[in-house]
């Protein structure tokens, strides 16, 4: 599973593959010119809510953040947009891309983050042309207002999340009762958190009948 590379960036690029989040107050004008301007300018009176600029060695895209009456559904709505971009830049064969978050929320650009992010996962072990399959977009740059602790924190969320994708994702035969533990064994030494696991006996103590009765149709030992 191989998960996007982020990094904090003290300033917003002008040059390079970039996308810019930005609500009615953002100052834009440094990063584009004139002409650039008046289009996204153009593109934003018309209530556009994604603004895509070619050109031809990079892509930049502006995204205009238009408030909802409830905020969960401003940021829920910037999640899709940071999805739909993440398919968008991969459809381009971006290898990287910088997210500059040039709004007055700081929320604003982690919820876009997170869509981005976890756009990312995926699970193609299995097929023959995963190499064909596998994401183009490996390196992300971010600058904006949150600060490096905050993103670390989330990146820890949404790897876990990725993982837990990945387990249930996994066919039975490939990740068994005791190989699954195993995993969740290595996943706890890791992150220094106490994993403790129950076997058979202690569940057949405890009496927890339904767990064991479901165990009947499986080879493998059950575990708590």
């Amino acid at each position: 599973m191989d998960m996007l590379e982020i990094v904090k960036k003290n300033t917003p690029p002008a040059q390079g593959n970039c996308i810019y989040v930005v609500s009615a107050n953002a100052r834009f004008e440094t990063y584009f010119n004139e002409q650039e301007c008046n289009f996204i300018k153009s593109s934003i009176d018309d209530d556009k809510q994604i603004v895509h600029i070619n050109r031809f060695s990079s892509q930049a895209f502006v995204v205009n953040v238009q408030p909802k009456k409830e905020n969960w559904l401003t940021k829920e709505l910037l999640r899709k947009r940071g999805a739909d971009l993440f398919k968008q830049a991969c459809s381009l064969k971006l290898t990287d891309i910088t997210i500059a978050d040039l709004t007055d929320d700081s929320d604003y650009g982690l919820s876009f983050l997170e869509g981005f992010y976890l756009s990312s996962y995926q699970f193609i072990g299995y097929f023959k042309d995963k190499d064909k399959k596998q994401n183009s977009l490996t390196r992300l740059g971010f600058y904006g207002k949150l600060p490096v602790s905050e993103i670390k924190k989330n990146i820890n969320l949404w790897e876990s999340v990725s993982q837990t994708k990945t387990f249930v994702n996994q066919p039975v035969i490939h990740l068994p009762s005791h190989e699954y533990i195993d995993a969740i064994g290595k996943i706890s030494r890791e992150t220094g958190i106490t994993c403790t696991v129950y076997n058979k006996q202690w569940l057949t103590e405890q009496g927890m009948g339904g767990i064991l009765a479901v165990n009947k149709g499986s080879v493998d030992e059950p575990y708590l």
